[in-house]
């Protein structure tokens, strides 16, 4: 069942709980501890489903890849057989296949189907879930603004790295079409074997892809409602499930590093580096404000 953004808000926060009409370090003392529970809380929610969305599409791009290095293959295969063209591969590798290898090459040539339409509405609704319901948390009128306009793009930005051909799966088909050939499979049966045997590491990237995009997203829209708040200084990231403290001193691993930590729970960013933060796969966090500007009235009346 879906439901609109102000109604999950109020399910989530209370319908007794109103944000404050101007978020300053006093009424963050008072409020904050509810509006962070808020906003983890609707964030998980969201991303949660979201992240299945995005994994089955995700699945179904990858299934169009194969399929189409399959069918490749298939065609070179025939057009050799047909005007008796052959490969020294061919002619020295048990059961030939260097035509799925070629058709490898081919495709990783062309870096991508035009499949990258499929990504961009799931990856753009998380944009906006994360902008809209983030607003609506901290009190704001998510309106139609230019970060609204533009989320568009974002999306199609992410969905185009995660349909690119990139080294990872292309050294993974690669492996396995020698493997086939090394144990002299026919044609026929390297087709089947492909595509049962990509489909099933297809399955689990998709799902790591659809946890680690959908946070992704969530975070390019969630940012841009703290921003414009106007008093938020910092922000932190809370709920990580791993900090992988044990991977911090390698070389792979700097990416995701802040401030000599991993970006996973770092606190108090200043929120001007808040969208320079890179988190590592399968990243489960939230962001969230953490310190405010004092409000120079409140201060008086405190004295």
């Amino acid at each position: 069942m879906t439901i609109n953004a102000n109604r999950m808000v109020r399910l989530v926060a209370g319908k007794a709980w109103k944000p404050p009409e101007k978020w300053t370090a006093a009424s963050f003392a008072r409020e904050g501890r509810h509006m962070i529970a808020t906003l983890a809380r609707v964030a998980k929610i969201v991303t949660r489903q979201q992240a299945a969305t995005i994994a089955r599409t995700a699945l179904k791009v990858f299934r169009e890849q194969t399929r189409e290095i399959t069918r490749r293959g298939e065609e070179i295969g025939r057009l050799r057989r047909q005007f008796g063209i052959r490969a020294m591969e061919e002619i020295t590798v048990p059961g030939g296949g260097r035509e799925f290898l070629d058709a490898l090459a081919e495709f990783a040539a062309a870096h991508k189907l035009n499949l990258t339409g499929e990504l961009v509405p799931p990856i753009q609704s998380t944009i906006g879930q994360g902008y809209s319901r983030t607003a609506l948390t901290l009190g704001l009128d998510p309106v139609d603004t230019q970060f609204n306009q533009g989320i568009a793009a974002k999306a199609r930005a992410v969905a185009e790295q995660i349909v690119d051909i990139n080294g990872r799966t292309r050294d993974r088909t690669e492996e396995l079409l020698k493997q086939y050939m090394s144990e002299g499979l026919h044609p026929s049966e390297i087709a089947a074997r492909l595509t049962a045997d990509m489909d099933a590491y297809n399955k689990t990237r998709a799902l790591c892809i659809g946890r680690t995009e959908a946070n992704r997203a969530w975070t390019q829209g969630s940012i841009q409602a703290i921003k414009e708040l106007g008093t938020c200084t910092h922000i932190s990231v809370i709920g990580c499930e791993s900090r992988e403290p044990e991977r911090w001193d390698q070389p792979s691993y700097q990416e995701y590093m802040y401030r000599g930590e991993s970006t996973c729970n770092a606190e108090d960013v200043p929120i001007a580096d808040a969208e320079n933060l890179v988190f590592h796969p399968n990243h489960s966090a939230t962001i969230v404000p953490s310190v405010f500007l004092e409000d120079a009235s409140e201060t008086r009346a405190e004295s």
